[in-house]
C-alpha cells in the first residue's frame, strides 16, 4: 500500500502479497462490499483504499446445539 493507503491496482496488491490476482480480487470486492475498504476508480486501475491505520475485529464463535446440523467444513 501507498502512504494514502491505496495500492497502485489490485494487480500490484496481489503481486506485493504473492497472491493469486482472482483471489485478491474476490476479497477486495468483498471487504469493499462490506465497506471495510474502498475501490479508487483510476483511469483503467481499481486501487484498494484502506483509509484505517489498523482494524480491530472481535469474533465469537459458538458451538452447535444437540440437535442442530453442524456446519460444513
Amino acid at each position: 500500500m501507498a502512504a494514502d493507503g491505496a495500492a497502485e491496482s489490485i494487480t500490484a496488491l496481489a503481486d506485493d502479497l504473492d497472491r493469486d490476482y482472482h483471489t485478491v480480487h474476490d476479497d477486495v470486492s468483498l471487504l469493499a462490499d462490506y465497506g471495510l475498504l474502498f475501490i479508487i476508480e483510476d483511469g483503467q486501475s481499481k486501487r484498494p483504499y484502506l483509509p484505517y491505520e489498523r482494524i480491530h475485529l472481535d469474533v465469537e464463535l459458538v458451538g452447535w446445539q444437540p440437535g442442530e446440523e453442524p456446519a460444513p467444513v
